[in-house]
């Protein structure tokens, strides 16, 4: 009873600082990686014009919003063992982003090319190499779901490479 108590106390007087310190990390390091983004695919945008590139860049942009937006609405509550792993798969902030953001750009490329076609009112998947806007609402979407992309990105490639 006196372990429960001390880790109530524990959990209690230390579980906002860190929820709050893992997500000012993760929102550093996912501006970071926007703002680079965001540089490139102005960049490109300024130079070619409308490209699939740049196109890419927004989807990225918007998987890092979506990934910083994820941890906050599933870890509202931390336990104990959280205090010292804030997430279960123990990747780390930049390792997250990177691979979320992977992810992405794979079923972006997926879209992209029609071999997955998703439809949300006016927004169409197969916009996404256009229209900047449709690819940052698909980055961001990519990014909330990041702890189902992989099993939804490894299904579809499981679909393509099944021979007959």
């Amino acid at each position: 009873m006196a372990l429960e108590s001390f880790k109530a106390d524990v959990l209690a007087r230390e579980a906002g600082r860190i929820k709050n310190r893992y997500m000012q990390t993760l929102g550093g390091q996912a501006l970071y990686f926007a703002i680079i983004a965001a540089a490139v695919g102005s960049g490109l945008y300024f130079f070619i014009g409308v490209n699939p590139l740049s196109a890419f860049c927004a989807l990225w942009v918007g998987c890092m919003g979506g990934v910083w937006v994820s941890f906050g609405i599933r870890k509202t509550q931390m336990s104990f063992q959280d205090l010292s792993i804030p997430d279960a798969d123990r990747l780390e902030p930049s390792i997250r982003l990177i691979f979320a953001g992977i992810l992405t750009f794979f079923l972006g490329f997926a879209l992209m090319k029609g071999a997955v076609s998703v439809e949300i009112a006016n927004l169409k998947s197969g916009d996404i190499a256009s229209d900047f806007v449709t690819a940052c609402i698909f980055g961001f979407a990519c990014g909330i779901s990041e702890l189902a992309l992989p099993a939804k990105v490894s299904q579809q490639a499981a679909r393509f490479l099944d021979f007959k």
